[in-house]
């Protein structure tokens, strides 16, 4: 019955198009059977990761994986979940780092758990889907956010410059950097009161240049009152897009680097449910592309552009197909400048894809280095015209490992790293 009611949600759920003149997105439900996801990530396979906040008591909270058939598999139970606010928190976000290692946030747990307000760095390796769930002797090593803010609200994490960790804390409205060189924990940036309310930091994205930070905003939770910040290198954070509403989610799409930002619903109290939209915001345009979604709270793009969001209060993930983009229109008119972009998905298994834009016709060169500076493959050598293009890296042969991608065109050099892992 419950499967039967979620599609009779998702059939029902009203798509807008927005000013622009681009077709609506298809949404479909992906996966079903979760218990309160949030936090969801994607591996280099397709493979989708959730964290789960549980029951809102005991060790209920949990991670699961999620194959490219939409199949659920618990990957790591016994994870603390309390219910210090109006529900349960539990593990609220998971990310892989750099070497492969998942990282599952766990928030602020009232009930006193030891593994309350981490960071747990767990190796999926040895993870066999349907076979016996990982559990906390699984866990490699944590960061103990405690140690600088105590019983805080950590809710997303994002590797960052210098190899960095870029957590944002809810509770103390800020972003906690942990330095990979030393260990060392330190408030990256302070997001100031909006009104009479907290900011509320729930979201976070990271670019070559800064952050994009999502916010709900504290009680009452106002509608118009949440913003998409961006926070530079240095830390100082500006407003980005503001007139929002209980932001929870803000994530890239990597065809054509817009910002997408996720409304989870409005506030009644409690909650009301099917107020949730997801926005495309565009050269200071904010496009509502669906509406009167069923509280989503997660959201992480495939290297194709599609699109994969959790349901809070559905305890499923929809599938979001069909998002418009400005590729093709970026290809028929004056690109203005030279560059090259992070591929994604990074880290990777075994493809990638590299995104590069010409400003005129160009002789182009793009090649691909492993540590040693030897050259491992060619993927393009020749005479290109302006525009936008991407490219796909198949690296089945080869091993694991630290890989770099250099583009040259004209004048124009650029070289970015990315992350082999099988």
């Amino acid at each position: 019955m419950k499967n039967f009611l979620q599609t009779l949600i998702v059939i029902a759920i009203f798509l807008i198009a927005s000013q622009a003149a681009f077709s609506q997105p298809n949404v479909q439900v992906y996966a079903t059977g979760l218990l309160n996801p949030i936090g969801i990530e994607i591996d280099g396979a397709g493979n989708l990761w959730v964290g789960e906040q549980g029951t809102g008591s005991g060790n209920t909270a949990k991670v699961s994986m999620v194959n490219t058939n939409g199949q659920v598999f618990t990957f790591m139970n016994n994870l603390p979940s309390s219910a210090p606010a109006f529900e349960p928190i539990g593990a609220t976000d998971v990310c892989f780092d750099i070497d492969g290692k998942l990282m599952i946030i766990t928030g602020q747990n009232t009930a006193g758990d030891t593994l309350g307000s981490r960071v747990l760095f767990v190796d999926t390796t040895g993870f066999v889907p349907g076979q016996t769930p990982f559990n906390r002797s699984n866990i490699l090593s944590t960061i103990k956010l405690n140690d600088i803010q105590s019983n805080g609200n950590p809710y997303k994490i994002t590797p960052g410059f210098e190899n960095d960790l870029f957590i944002v804390d809810a509770y103390y409205n800020n972003i906690i950097r942990w330095h990979r060189n030393n260990g060392s924990l330190t408030v990256f940036s302070s997001f100031a009161p909006i009104g009479q309310s907290e900011a509320v930091p729930t979201c976070i994205a990271y670019v070559d240049t800064g952050f994009f930070v999502g916010n709900l905003v504290g009680l009452p939770v106002p509608i118009g009152a949440a913003k998409v910040y961006y926070v530079d290198l240095a830390g100082n954070n500006s407003v980005f897009q503001g007139g929002l509403t209980a932001i929870v989610d803000v994530a890239i799409n990597p065809i054509d680097n817009t910002i997408y930002a996720l409304q989870h619903a409005q506030f009644g109290p409690p909650w009301l449910d099917n107020k949730g939209r997801l926005f495309r915001i565009h050269n200071g345009t904010v496009d509502t592309l669906i509406s009167d979604m069923p509280r989503p709270s997660g959201m992480v793009f495939d290297a194709n552009g599609n699109l994969y969001i959790t349901s809070f209060s559905q305890d499923n993930i929809l599938k979001v197909t069909n998002l418009p983009t400005d590729v093709e229109d970026e290809n028929n008119s004056v690109v203005n400048n030279f560059s090259l972009e992070q591929n994604y998905p990074n880290p990777f298994n075994p493809s990638t894809s590299i995104q590069y834009r010409l400003s005129s016709l160009s002789n182009v060169s793009l090649k691909i280095y492993d540590i040693l500076g030897n050259e491992v493959a060619t993927l393009v050598n020749e005479e290109k015209p302006a525009g936008v293009y991407e490219v796909n890296f198949n690296a089945s042969g080869l091993s694991s490992g630290i890989y770099f991608y250099k583009l040259q065109a004209g004048s124009f050099m650029d070289t970015k790293k990315m992350i082999l892992m099988k």
